[in-house]
């Protein structure tokens, strides 16, 4: 079984689409953000509050972004993220602990979100209550469940990331069915190259996508050698994107795979050529000896019958051959 690391792969699509990912995943804030200011990254700082957690083998917090805001120039929010496979019941109250250590290091504004990428989603996914004697907290963050999504609406939307949640969900509907997980990338990949989206954008998709959809090597085969084809003469573009999936997957342009292809299949057809013609060889050389057996019995047969004057039936016995047989050798030849 194909083991497929969701995590490297979302916080590595949040740092390459960060402008794209606030718009898709938290679109209040995504109005009031001035990305004319590059957002920070500010997880390695970050890293250093879960010390402990880290130690302990425990997963510590995935994005802290700093994004400043339109309506001043010292105004920012931080922006934590949370990427959460096969999340346990209680992981709420992780993500608070997450959200209050990080409120204690920068007393700033700060909004969580957590998306869970998994086929194991708590029921109380997107808030954490504590009640002790009167003393109350009651803790609400942004939550996005991937599995809950449809693909109409991944597919209706123009945001790139669209297409990433999509990629997680049809790894989620296809599980271990390869063939299955085949078709759903075959489809998305052909999806993406159709988009209106930048040269760029495309490129580090296709790395997500690629990675995150993993497949057995000889659907990987597959996809290159029978299902770009298709593409061939559709555009510059679109040839260009081949090119690059086949170069990083397998160190090769897509002309340099399909003619090796060729070169393969060609080799193949010849040998069976060669092979189909030793075969109609051998039979008729089995058939001329088949012949001249043929012959010889008849020659035999006749030289009985004429010289030493025995019956059809004699001559059936003596040769051990059907009584019918040696007539017929003897009929044909009275002829």
């Amino acid at each position: 079984m194909l083991t497929i690391d969701f995590d490297t792969r979302w916080k590595e699509l949040i740092y390459t689409f960060v402008e794209e990912f606030i718009q898709y995943f938290l679109p209040d804030l995504y109005e009031d953000v001035n990305f004319s200011v590059a957002p920070e990254f500010l997880e390695q700082e970050l890293h250093k509050l879960f010390a402990d957690e880290e130690r302990k083998g425990k997963k510590i917090s995935d994005k802290l972004i700093k994004v400043r805001l339109k309506n001043g120039e010292d105004s920012f929010v931080l922006v934590h993220v949370e990427i959460e496979g096969d999340a346990p019941s209680h992981y709420s109250r992780e993500v608070f602990k997450y959200y209050y250590r990080i409120y204690d290091r920068y007393e700033a504004d700060i909004t969580t979100l957590v998306i869970y990428v998994g086929d194991q989603v708590p029921l109380r996914h997107n808030v954490y209550n504590k009640n002790t004697y009167g003393t109350k907290l009651s803790f609400e963050f942004n939550s996005y469940v991937v599995k809950n999504q449809t693909e109409a609406d991944l597919l209706a939307s123009p945001n790139i990331c669209a297409l990433a949640v999509l990629a997680n969900l049809y790894v989620l509907q296809s599980k271990n069915d390869y063939a299955k997980r085949f078709g759903f990338k075959r489809q998305l990949l052909n999806l993406l190259v159709e988009k209106n989206y930048s040269r760029k954008s495309i490129v580090d998709i296709f790395a997500f996508i690629r990675l995150l959809m993993l497949l057995p090597e000889e659907l990987e085969q597959k996809l290159i050698t029978e299902i770009f084809p298709t593409m061939k003469f559709v555009s510059q573009a679109r040839m260009m994107f081949v090119n690059e999936y086949a170069v990083e997957v397998y160190g090769k342009t897509f002309e340099q795979i399909i003619a090796e292809k060729e070169q393969i299949l060609a080799q193949q057809q010849e040998i069976l050529a060669q092979q189909q013609a030793e075969k109609e060889q051998i039979l008729a050389q089995q058939q001329e000896i088949l012949a001249q057996q043929q012959a010889e019995i008849e020659q035999h047969i006749l030289r009985m019958h004429t010289t030493l004057h025995i019956d059809a039936e004699g001559i059936a016995i003596a040769l051990d051959k059907p009584v019918m047989f040696v007539q017929s050798v003897l009929d044909k030849h009275k002829k």
